[in-house]
């Protein structure tokens, strides 16, 4: 990519996955090393480690104006502020590899093994169930009014407050049908659309976030077995953790770019105004990275 420049904020790392990004820091779990949660500044420098010994491996990240949220594999998803101290359970619940999602009031997650799709204030509190039977539900988004998964080969969508999901996409029936596909290994929403990876198909789609017919944005992508989508007013970005790239493509559908290539196992991503950012998990525990780049 002309006039890129590709930075990396933190290495020596042991599967970090999941990443979030505010106006100041890059935010990251890491899998290996006994569990942690870690932060750099946007322009690198020291790594500091926010909060140690969660050693039911911390997956996935979200991040609001104080703290940061993630979900324990072994029963539990976690806060902590974001300049370090005490992690707080805000639910001690299955997670197993779900994604999570935060707003102005509450947390949201997905739980693949039980088929839920739950929140909790973020203060703590009593639990929600928005959804249940949601077999392979494992990414979340959420935008100002609805909650977006993908389960049961479907795309679906809550309400917030909950209610009866919707079915958006069925991809059983869809131009990319795959039967036995555990669907939406990534989401992103942005008030328009509902954007989603489909591994077994290797394709990114998306589709209007009142359901319509859904649009294939990248076709011939073998290997999106990642974690990583993300989106801003112009492109879906995503990772291929077997191909080890990192592309775009507009959110109008076009050429694929590839940013990065040669990258150790790329997963999750997240984008700002001005850069994209994402996690090497590596091939080997210490082989981990933080990686930016700028300009898109």
């Amino acid at each position: 990519m002309t006039g890129a420049c590709i930075v990396t904020l933190a290495s020596g790392l042991d599967a970090p996955y999941g990443i979030a990004v505010d106006a100041t820091s890059v935010y990251w779990t890491n899998e290996g090393g006994g569990g942690t949660l870690m932060k750099v500044a946007l322009t690198g420098g020291r790594s500091t480690t926010l909060v140690t010994g969660q050693s039911s491996y911390p997956t996935g990240i979200a991040v609001d104006s104080t703290s940061a949220y993630w979900l324990n594999e072994g029963g539990a998803v976690m806060k902590a502020p974001l300049g370090g101290g005490q992690p707080t359970t805000l639910a001690a619940e299955p997670t197993d590899h779900g994604g999570v999602a935060v707003d102005a009031t509450s947390v949201y997650w997905t739980n693949p093994s039980d088929g839920t799709v739950m929140k909790v204030a973020i203060g703590g509190g009593g639990l929600a169930t928005l959804a249940s039977g949601q077999g392979g539900a494992y990414a979340i988004a959420i935008d100002a009014t609805s909650a977006y998964w993908g389960a049961n080969d479907d795309i679906l969508k809550s309400a917030l407050a909950g209610g009866t999901p919707t079915t958006l996409v069925s991809q059983k029936d869809g131009p990319d049908a795959s039967p036995n596909l555990a669907t939406a290994l990534s989401i992103a929403a942005d008030g328009t659309s509902v954007y989603w990876t489909n591994p077994r198909a290797g394709t990114v789609m998306k589709v209007a976030v009142g359901g319509g017919t859904p649009v294939t944005l990248a076709s011939q992508q073998p290997g999106l077995f990642g974690t990583g989508l993300a989106v801003d007013r112009t492109s879906v970005y995503w990772t291929n953790l077997d191909e080890g790239t990192v592309k775009k493509v507009a959110v109008r559908g076009g050429i694929v770019l590839t940013l990065a290539s040669g990258q150790h196992a790329p997963d999750g991503i997240a984008v700002d105004a001005t850069s994209v950012y994402w996690t090497n998990a590596g091939i080997t525990m210490g082989d981990g990275s933080i990686v930016k780049l700028t300009p898109r």
